[in-house]
């Protein structure tokens, strides 16, 4: 076994992407990137993955400006989306442009919020403070710390699933699939979450008074993490940790799903788990770790894992028999097949028709994909075993 976590190719980005990763869900905030254009326009396809109108307005700063500052430019920017746009939260990000100058904007920020009776809240995205991983925590805690969350009465009833984020592959249905879950086995009421639907016109109150949930990109967040509900034991075991983790108790009807499902799984791995099936998987923590425990622990296959951030949360070790963090494209090709995958789920840059079957799990997916699958809850995982076995064993059989 090779468990690596020297970083070879970066796979993650600067700030700026992992500050829209987590804004872009948030129906009427807007960002505004305080650099040169060219950080603007570089991270639009951010937005285009996620299918919303790439607005990316940037003050466009010069190197002159950086010389001789750039506090006008601000100014004269914000006045600018605020005419067009009317945000009701404005983030504005810092790139390594002028975050390195170390201007004091505040005042600026002040002026606008004055002016407008709206919010903003000036953000490090540059590769300074930090990459796409880590600021996405940031992000999260500043936007909750300005609408004030800690002084709002909490409703013990209603939580929100955050970390979730429309930028993630797949998002309408994996976000789908675990607020069903969630509902139909933990008798807890669902709040808009921060990443995903969440609108500050009609429900900022109803989210602030929610319990949050840390998972998806936040899922480092808590010590006490589940990975993404993926196989029938990993489904219970996500569903039995949100129920710990609110202090509320999960259903009877759980459990006995559970064993159903076990026992329609459990003939299927016996299948899969004669063969020597061997698969990558290229992603972010949480759907990783998840996919790769079901993959290895229920059905027995072989796996490779390749996150693009470690988890102090749970041992490796347990999830898959192969370990990387943060690989870029050639190298992890490279990897995988070495490793002899003959599936791989991840992003298009690791595709490959002629080596391997290729599922799109991970951004960035480059090519139209005609129908979308996904594997997580209870009927996902059913289905991603039979997908094994006609395609990987089944097939095989016929060919002889």
């Amino acid at each position: 076994m090779h468990m690596s976590k020297e970083r070879l190719e970066p796979m993650t980005g600067c700030g700026i992407l992992g500050i829209l990763k987590g804004i872009t869900g948030i129906e009427g905030c807007y960002s505004l990137i305080h650099g040169p254009v060219s950080c603007s326009s570089g991270h639009r396809l951010a937005m285009l993955f996620a299918e919303k109108e790439p607005i990316l307005p940037t003050t466009n700063v010069t190197d002159i400006d950086i010389v001789l500052g750039s506090m006008d430019r601000l100014s004269a920017a914000l006045d600018k989306v605020w005419e067009l746009y009317h945000p009701k939260l404005l983030v504005i990000i810092l790139t390594c442009a002028t975050s390195i100058v170390g201007e004091d904007f505040s005042l600026v920020i002040e002026e606008y919020e004055n002016k407008t009776g709206s919010k903003a809240l000036i953000l490090d995205g540059s590769a300074l403070a930090g990459d796409e991983v880590s600021a996405i925590y940031e992000a999260y805690e500043a936007i909750l710390e300005k609408f004030n969350e800690k002084d709002v009465e909490k409703n013990r009833n209603l939580i929100a699933l955050d970390g979730i984020t429309i930028t993630d592959y797949n998002f309408k249905l994996f976000y789908n699939i675990c607020k069903e879950l969630v509902l139909e086995n933990c008798n807890i009421e669902l709040a808009p979450s921060i990443f995903a639907d969440l609108d500050l016109d009609n429900n900022l109150e109803e989210y602030l008074s929610a319990e949050k949930v840390p998972v998806g990109l936040l899922w480092n967040k808590n010590k006490r993490q589940c990975p993404a509900p993926y196989g029938a034991n990993g489904t219970y075991d996500f569903l039995k940790w949100v129920c710990e983790e609110t202090g509320h108790t999960i259903s009877l009807e759980a459990s006995a799903k559970k064993e159903k499902y076990n026992s329609i799984i459990e003939p299927l791995a016996d299948i899969i788990k004669g063969s020597n099936i061997k698969v990558a998987i290229e992603s972010s923590g949480w759907h990783g770790y998840g996919l790769a425990r079901f993959l290895k622990q229920e059905l027995g296959c072989k796996v490779l894992l390749c996150v693009d951030s470690d988890s102090n949360v749970m041992d490796y070790t347990e999830v898959c028999d192969d370990f990387y963090v943060d690989v870029g494209r050639y190298e992890l090709v490279s990897i995988i097949e070495d490793f002899g995958a003959s599936l791989v789920f991840g992003s298009s840059n690791i595709q490959d028709n002629k080596k391997w079957k290729w599922i799109p799990f991970f951004q960035p997916v480059w090519h139209v994909v005609e129908k979308e699958e996904c594997y997580a809850g209870y009927d996902g995982a059913i289905k991603l075993a039979d997908f094994i076995i006609e395609n990987f064993i089944n097939s095989n059989e016929r060919s002889k």
